[in-house]
């Protein structure tokens, strides 16, 4: 599982994303977990080597601290914006560049305060454990879903 935690941390609640990412890697050590400031299209080598992918952001809403979790779907034109790429853009891209399409899950918390500075407001960082919940709850139901492999065929020993 690849967790993507993104937004500015200059901007008040918009670096949620961030903080979630980082309680995450202190949670699960051997977790795949990138922080960037927006989606740009070289982490799309990083998605196709993952089975399924969280972005963690902001959303700007009238409930500071509300977590939702959302399946990523298509984004029909798949293009670039001022912030960056969309979630459904990066993953279509990784379907176009490497013929893989990840499972993708995106994972707000509606934010209060976006002015600058490095703080999250008290909403938000009550709403950290949640999204971390909600993580680990993904990274369960990945874990319960993944096809199991078969071991590799051994070659048979004849009995001497």
């Amino acid at each position: 599982m690849l967790v993507v935690g993104y937004g500015n941390t200059l901007r008040g609640d918009d670096g949620v994303g961030w903080a979630v990412a980082e309680a995450l890697t202190h949670r699960r050590p051997g977790l795949d977990v990138r922080l960037t400031p927006s989606l740009v299209p070289e982490l799309v080598a990083d998605l196709a080597a993952a089975d399924v992918v969280v972005f963690v952001d902001a959303r700007a809403g009238g409930h500071p601290g509300h977590v939702r979790v959302e399946s990523v779907g298509h984004d029909g034109d798949a293009g670039v914006s001022a912030h960056g790429l969309s979630p459904a853009a990066l993953v279509d891209w990784c379907d176009r560049l490497f013929a893989r399409r990840p499972r993708a899950f995106l994972v707000t918390v509606e934010g209060g305060r976006f002015a600058f500075g490095e703080r999250l407001s008290p909403e938000v960082e009550r709403a950290i454990p949640e999204a971390v919940a909600a993580i680990d709850w993904l990274w369960r139901d990945a874990a319960a879903t993944r096809p199991v492999r078969e071991p590799a065929p051994t070659a048979a020993c004849s009995p001497r």
